[in-house]
């Protein structure tokens, strides 16, 4: 009985010893480790504001003065910008004698006025005011703004320009794309994309924005959610 069961023990310990050595017998292969490095763009923009304070100290009803605002995108993504722009008078007195018109390449939207291109990397948008002037009305500027002050403050804002961040970030603007004619195509001006190319395109790029259509999308939206 004794010998049956070392037997059996004996027989039990070669089929483990057999299984534990044949795990090693297998025809076996590996791959070289593969790594897919991703880095963040950066969104970087500056605010820069040439106006000499030193020229505009003594004020007279009907004098202008140069004063130029831009933006300039210093990082690696394409972005949307807005300036947001505030003016007052010492006293409360009324904004009635100030005369600065907006240039041309910007809308108001929320307060703001937006850019309606989208800068690319390195590019710079053009002044905010329109011939780079601020003037005072001479009929309209009478005694009671003698001796008051008068601040204009100007910020700047940035966001990507990709993924239509600056819709879904409440900016009240969407970027849209130009569409491309096949009499372009023909005449080389631009490149016909395949599908999946012009897929790829749509979901990461940018081009203009457009004021009239940013603000139909907004008014449609908004009527369905409601």
């Amino acid at each position: 009985m004794k010998r049956r069961n070392v037997v059996f023990i004996t027989s039990m310990l070669l089929v483990v010893l057999l299984i534990a050595g044949g795990t090693f017998a297998w025809f076996t292969d590996n791959t070289p480790l593969k790594i897919n490095k991703f880095k963040a763009g950066t969104l970087d923009i500056v605010l820069i504001d040439r106006f000499c304070p030193d020229m505009a100290q003594n004020v007279n009803p009907g004098d202008c003065y140069f004063k130029e605002v831009y933006v300039k995108n210093l990082g690696t993504k394409r972005a949307v910008v807005r300036i947001k722009k505030d003016m007052a008078f010492e006293g409360g007195l009324s904004l009635a004698p100030v005369m600065s018109s907006i240039g041309s390449d910007w809308f108001e939207k929320n307060g703001y006025f937006v850019y309606k291109k989208v800068l690319n990397p390195g590019q710079s948008t053009t002044g905010l005011f329109a011939w780079n002037k601020i003037c005072f009305s001479g009929p309209l500027m009478d005694n009671t703004y003698q001796g008051k002050g008068f601040d204009i403050k100007v910020m700047a804002e940035g966001i990507q320009a990709s993924n239509h961040a600056p819709w879904l970030n409440g900016w009240g603007v969407k970027v849209y794309y130009p569409i491309v004619r096949s009499d372009e195509v023909a005449e080389g001006l631009v490149s016909e994309a395949t599908e999946a190319e012009m897929a790829a395109i749509l979901e990461t790029e940018a081009a203009p924005i457009g004021e009239d259509s940013a603000v139909e999308i907004a008014d449609v939206i908004e009527e369905v959610v409601r």
